[in-house]
């Protein structure tokens, strides 16, 4: 990442003063915000309709700088090991104030769109289908109405479009490339179809879940489906696996800080009539806490040996946190 900080990083950092936007008129805000509306829309379908996944989101990128360009908007750095951009909008109404983070994410899905819409994905098998195409159009948005009100208040803003949410740990090589370097806060938001338009759900305490990946592969011995007694079957411990996480999720969780272990794909055996050597099983443990994590993890790799003992199998855990 090419980071050009400035002089006032270390009083961002001591967090000396608050930034407030107490002053300005919620109408003022409200008339930015429909002024910004039409762009919102024309960046959100651009973007929707050439989706990228991963760490690599170029042609998004390109697209993000473009609007920030178009709003005159300083870019501070952008990535080095991934297609991140960084932006800061200073307030000119005094010196001093806090430095805050605003976050998007920018990548899509494997998934093949078929919706129909205008502007459907052009990319076979790519689609946003989780929101980050609003997610980003939602943060240029926000840039053009701190931009148009940067004398309303002091402090600064850092925007960070982030690619790599969906379990590629853009978050990470963002953080390790300086991105959050002398925030005080950061904030972010997430889509959701089940509310209605025009209104915002938070509570105190933790609202959405951290996740990570995990990977089981079983191995036994494969042989003829015709004498099962010769092999030592995988495949047999794929649904004892399920029961155990669904059992760990149930009844050795904390109420108040739940987990969600999900067993998301199955992978076995390539012809009708055998028995493969190895059986995979891949998904996700969602917790509320970092040591709700640890705790999941660790009754994840405790099933997978129990149901691999008990078989006569082996199982290698991987773990992506």
């Amino acid at each position: 990442m090419v980071w050009s900080g400035s002089d006032d990083d270390e009083r961002r950092r001591a967090g000396v003063e608050r930034m407030s936007m107490g002053a300005v008129e919620p109408k003022l805000i409200e008339e930015c915000a429909r002024e910004a509306a039409e762009r919102m829309s024309r960046w959100r379908r651009a973007i929707h309709r050439r989706p990228e996944i991963g760490l690599d989101t170029p042609e998004t990128q390109r697209t993000v700088l473009a609007a920030l360009e178009e709003l005159g908007v300083p870019v501070a750095a952008t990535g080095g090991e991934c297609t991140s951009v960084v932006a800061e909008i200073r307030g000119a109404a005094g010196a001093g104030g806090r430095c805050v983070g605003l976050r998007a994410d920018m990548d899509a899905l494997p998934v093949r769109e078929q919706t129909g819409l205008e502007f459907c994905s052009e990319l076979d098998g790519v689609m946003h289908a989780c929101g980050h195409d609003a997610h980003t159009a939602m943060l240029l948005g926000a840039a053009s109405v701190l931009s148009s009100l940067r004398e309303q208040f002091a402090g600064t803003v850092r925007l960070l479009f982030q690619p790599g949410e969906e379990g590629c740990g853009g978050a990470r090589v963002m953080i390790e490339e300086g991105a959050a370097d002398g925030l005080d806060a950061v904030f972010a938001v997430h889509v959701d179809p089940g509310r209605p338009v025009g209104t915002v759900a938070s509570r105190a305490g933790t609202f959405l879940a951290g996740f990570d990946n995990f990977e089981v592969v079983f191995e036994g011995s494969g042989g003829h489906a015709s004498t099962p007694h010769a092999t030592r079957d995988p495949i047999a411990a794929i649904g004892p696996f399920v029961d155990g996480l669904a059992h760990v999720a149930a009844r050795e969780t904390d109420p108040d800080d739940r987990a969600v272990l999900s067993v998301t794909m199955v992978q076995a055996g390539d012809a009708l009539n055998v028995i493969p050597r190895t059986a995979r099983c891949a998904g996700t443990i969602r917790t509320l806490s970092r040591r709700g994590g640890e705790l999941a993890r660790e009754r994840l790799k405790r099933v997978a040996a129990g149901v691999a003992a008990s078989r006569d199998l082996t199982a290698d855990v991987r773990l992506q946190l």
